[in-house]
């Protein structure tokens, strides 16, 4: 772990990029999420627990990850900053789709 908390250039270009498109993957979901909720005959011809299953999961998925995503781009570069993008790296090797850019991105964020 670097001794001084503090990422390379590169890692936190790395880190700014991967923000910003789950900050956009967040935003296009909680769209969707409200777009189903509000918009007239949507899923007439579906089931009414499918859409009502997607609604939901639209929502619980893209509201927190837009805030915290959105936020961890907004946040002044400190120790509290690299601790919370810390997490939210870790938080996206719960993903098979993430991994591959994760991984290395985590493992330039430690090293000094």
């Amino acid at each position: 772990m670097a001794t001084d908390i503090q990422a390379s250039r590169y890692a936190h270009e790395q880190f700014t990029v991967y923000a910003v498109i789950l900050a956009l993957a967040g935003l296009g979901s909680t769209l969707v999420g409200i777009g189903a909720y509000t918009m007239p005959g949507f899923g007439e011809r579906f089931l009414i627990d499918a859409i009502s299953i997607h609604r939901i999961w639209a929502l619980a998925w893209g509201v927190p990850t837009l805030v915290a995503f959105g936020t961890a781009l907004l946040l002044p570069r400190s120790k509290a900053a690299w601790v919370f993008d810390l997490i939210l790296i870790a938080l996206g090797l719960f993903s098979i789709v993430l991994i591959p850019f994760c991984a290395p991105l985590l493992k330039r964020w430690v090293q000094p």
